[in-house]
């Protein structure tokens, strides 16, 4: 079965973390689609959040940001993740798509917007990852899987190959207030390991959940600054599984090709 391979760059620690994730996919032979966050790294906003979780979230939260991330995030001028060079990731043949501007303002303000502020936000983020790799993103992925009926306006605008901005079951054309919009979305159907230790999820646990996968379907996704730092073992197991794992870009074009009036 073919699984779709995403990687989220919120960060600058999962920025600095992604020679060790290509290594990874390097020896197992491996491409995926790296979604790429650019902006000013404000994780350390998120602290207050974090301060009335249990321990065991806390902890996980410490070791995905690093603490010294973390402080900087809370600094007037936080450090910019387009400044971590990563244009090797495309030298590699991975797939690299945009990941919004400003990952935690979106998070926080994204229902507040109306398509015209979310499409100028886009814009900026475009104009820095154009910087970055020489080309446009192709696929937009909405940070911390917001979405709002008005940011589904603002991204027709801008007619990527498609958009991976929910977690859900199967590929579809969003449909709000009766009006279908035309940008394919391609869910997200396994959390990371991240959020599935939160959930007290065990190895075993977590296997089983790609070993029992039927669906003509699925996407798995991670974070550089925790799976392949923390979880290497539990992420290695995963990605050498008898299982097709593939960019998004290679499941939208498929998907396209076999479903073309849908």
């Amino acid at each position: 079965m073919a699984v779709g391979l995403r990687i989220d760059v919120d960060s600058i620690a999962d920025a600095r973390s992604l020679p060790l994730v290509t290594q990874i996919l390097e020896e197992i032979g491996l491409k995926a689609t790296f979604f790429i966050s650019v902006g000013p790294d404000k994780s350390g906003r998120n602290l207050p959040k974090y301060m009335w979780k249990p321990l065991k979230e806390k902890s996980l939260a410490v070791k995905r940001y690093g603490i010294r991330n973390l402080l900087l995030g809370l600094t007037p001028l936080p450090p910019r993740i387009e400044d971590i060079n990563m244009k090797f990731i495309i030298k590699k043949g991975h797939e690299v798509g945009l990941h919004g501007y400003d990952h935690y303002e979106w998070i926080k303000r994204l229902q507040y917007m109306d398509w015209k502020e979310i499409k100028l936000r886009i814009n900026k983020g475009i104009d820095i990852f154009r910087k970055m790799f020489g080309f446009s993103p192709r696929s937009f992925a909405s940070p911390g899987f917001y979405i709002t009926e008005e940011y589904f306006k603002a991204l027709e605008v801008f007619r990527f190959n498609y958009a991976s901005d929910v977690i859900g079951a199967n590929p579809h054309y969003p449909m709000l207030s009766d009006r279908k919009f035309r940008t394919l979305q391609l869910p997200v159907t396994i959390k990371s390991i991240f959020e599935l230790r939160q959930c007290g999820k065990s190895d075993k646990e977590i296997l089983r959940m790609f070993k029992e996968k039927k669906d003509n379907y699925a996407t798995f996704y991670f974070h550089p600054s925790y799976e392949a730092l923390f979880e290497r073992d539990i992420l290695n197991k995963i990605l050498e599984l008898d299982l097709d794992f593939i960019t998004l870009g290679e499941i939208a074009r498929d998907w396209i090709e076999d479903s073309p009036n849908i």
